[in-house]
């Protein structure tokens, strides 16, 4: 599974005396159709209460970007194993990869991490990458979870949970 990171800066912003707006999450392909845009201030959040329907074996291209007018502290994309969701390193200077995590349950998960610089707070950033969703088996449908979250430099958290349904089928946003 290949993936190409490719970043876009942000405007530089003052961070203010107070702040109760959350972060923004956007979620996007490019090149292919259908296109789907799923953002967090959708009421109700497409994040939350639908899943996006992919074929396996077939190469993606999204961009997953985030905002907030107070600048962004923290930003992260968890994704599953490797198995599913491979990662080609180098990541921008930007970005760390964090090891996989585990527990009870296993989760399996990576996490990539973007940390906000307080002395040049940024309204927001992107990365655009491609992907190729995998399955265990050959056949059937496999569902998995991307966790995408943004917090502020006030502390107010964005977190959208996108469930991915990987099988035979075209692209598709289903409610769950």
């Amino acid at each position: 599974m290949s993936f190409f990171l490719i970043t876009i800066s942000s405007c530089g912003v003052r961070i203010p005396d107070g702040d109760s707006v959350p972060p923004t999450l956007k979620l996007q392909n490019v090149g292919h159709l259908p296109h789907f845009i799923i953002k967090s201030e959708d009421s109700p959040s497409i994040f939350d209460t639908h899943a996006l329907q992919l074929a396996r074996n077939r190469e993606y291209t999204a961009i997953y970007s985030f905002n907030d007018m107070g600048g962004i502290k923290q930003a992260t994309m968890e994704i599953p194993s490797s198995v599913i969701f491979e990662i080609k390193e180098p990541l921008p200077e930007s970005w760390t990869f964090m090891p996989a995590t585990t527990g009870i349950p296993v989760r399996n998960t990576r996490t990539l991490v973007w940390r906000g610089d307080n002395n040049n707070p940024l309204d927001g950033w992107a990365l655009t990458f491609t992907f190729t969703p995998k399955t265990r088996t050959p056949s059937g449908t496999e569902e998995f979870q991307l966790v995408f979250s943004a917090t502020d430099y006030a502390g107010n958290t964005t977190i959208g949970k996108l469930t991915v349904r990987v099988g035979g089928g075209p692209v598709a946003i289903v409610p769950l």
